[in-house]
């Protein structure tokens, strides 16, 4: 397919002509938004762009030839940072933002009247390249547009959330004219349909309970704010990695736990407010995470966790041969005793177990994990509590395995949990995914270590 311009911009004294294409505005519209981007950030979304709209892949040299056009024409201002450079991070030391051209031009071709051309280029000016935290910030979301871009041109959705930083959303500015401010801004927002997602990116800098506070100030901005009654809001604690900084090198999974432990144990009250969900993640799995969010993909309610396990369940006991092993579901009466301070709302999905034939039949506790939620690591860490109560108790002689089950298998692998290999209990994890393709595939089993059942503590 060849490249078709949809806006001319002619040579003058100061600046030299050039073509723009759709997916140069694309660009333009995102540097509005962001501000400053990363070179490495840019280049990607060209190339994104450009592969959805068909349009044959230019190599990198290709691109930043194109760049330095855009910029000779005044749409694009190259910055560079030097104390970046200085430290050997010269590829990453480049930034883009947008010139006066590029300001106008996205004015004109998008008929948006907001957008006031000198004022908003006269502002960029007076701005600073982005420390590192906004840096990360802002190539998360760059990941996150690129990979609903990629859903829209796979029909996974019909439209695009829209995608702001947060002093720019309505719902978190802060309002001149009453003198009113906002207890607390995202990074960045993502508005669509019946939910709000909020962008927290985490550094690791912070104490966990600095977040946990943040999360309280979301609380106050729900109860007081007008804009808070209408959409759900999704909070996502997304933990710097290599994937958006590549400064960074050390496994990052642990800071996760602790912001889960944080923001889930101090704050149950979350379990039972359904305008508010609360999540951890490492970036690289922010955008599955988002995604599925915007694909209605959720898990947050007692309601749809049943209906996730009620369908994993029919897989299961099709994957299951009939006469060779038993499969049934139990009351959760059936196990006692209960762990100290237990509380109901913690309750599995499901109970249930598993019989070979001549053997003793194996009992599950089942949770269908909301992947990244800070209320659901709560459910976990109390199962495991009370499955070590019963197994350990001199009241029954049953042996309890506690069951993660997943919806997908990347978000089994990405989901952050700590470390569970110092446990004596046995605690397993699969995903949905897993179990639906045996089930498509006709293919049962006649023993249960021929299910796909993933060991995570060193339990035997």
């Amino acid at each position: 397919m060849r490249e078709k311009a949809v806006f001319s911009l002619p040579k003058n004294t100061k600046y030299s002509s050039a073509l723009l294409y759709l997916h140069d505005f694309v660009l333009l519209q995102q540097l509005a938004i962001h501000r400053f981007m990363r070179a490495r950030d840019v280049i990607k979304l060209l190339e994104c762009t450009r592969e959805i709209e068909g349009v044959p892949a230019p190599t990198k040299n290709a691109i930043s030839k194109r760049l330095r056009r855009l910029v000779a024409a005044g749409v694009l201002v190259l910055e560079q940072d030097e104390e970046m450079n200085l430290q050997g991070m010269r590829f990453n030391s480049f930034f883009y933002r947008l010139g006066l051209r590029g300001f106008r031009a996205l004015k004109e071709f998008t008929n948006d009247d907001s957008i006031n051309p000198e004022a908003a280029y006269s502002a960029t000016q007076k701005l600073s390249i982005p420390k590192l935290h906004n840096q990360a910030a802002s190539t998360l979301v760059n990941e996150i547009y690129m990979h609903l871009l990629q859903m829209q041109h796979d029909s996974k959705v019909s439209d695009i959330p829209l995608v702001l930083r947060g002093g720019m959303h309505d719902a978190f500015k802060d309002n001149r004219k009453e003198s009113y401010r906002v207890p607390v801004q995202p990074d960045y927002v993502i508005d669509y349909k019946n939910i709000l997602i909020a962008i927290e990116m985490d550094t690791g800098n912070q104490r966990g309970t600095a977040n946990a506070e943040k999360v309280k100030q979301y609380k106050n901005w729900l109860n007081n704010h007008p804009l808070a009654t209408y959409k759900k809001l999704l909070i996502v604690f997304a933990v710097m990695d290599e994937s958006v900084a590549p400064v960074i090198i050390k496994d990052r999974t642990r800071r996760v736990v602790t912001l889960r432990e944080r923001t889930g144990i101090q704050h149950v009250e979350w379990m039972n407010d359904t305008r508010i969900g609360v999540y951890c993640a490492l970036s690289i799995f922010s955008k599955e995470l988002i995604g599925n969010w915007i694909q209605g993909i959720s898990l947050s309610s007692r309601s749809e966790r049943s209906f996730f396990v009620s369908q994993w369940f029919g897989y299961l006991a099709g994957c299951v041969k009939s006469g060779s092993m038993f499969l049934e579901t139990v009351s959760k009466d059936e196990y006692k005793p209960f762990s100290q301070k237990w509380d109901e709302q913690w309750e599995a999905d499901e109970y249930m177990y598993l019989k070979e034939n001549e053997k003793r039949p194996k009992h599950f506790f089942v949770l269908y994990v909301d992947t990244g939620s800070s209320v659901d690591y709560r459910r976990i860490t109390a199962n495991i509590k009370r499955v070590k109560t019963i197994n350990e108790s001199d009241l029954t002689n049953l042996t309890v395995n506690l069951l993660l089950v997943y919806s997908s298998e990347v978000e089994r692998i990405f989901d952050s949990i700590g470390n569970l290999k110092q446990l004596d209990i046995p605690v397993y994890s699969t995903s949905s995914e897993l179990f639906n393709e045996m089930y498509q595939r006709g293919e049962q089993v006649e023993r249960i270590q021929d299910l796909p059942l993933h060991l995570l503590s060193r339990h035997v």
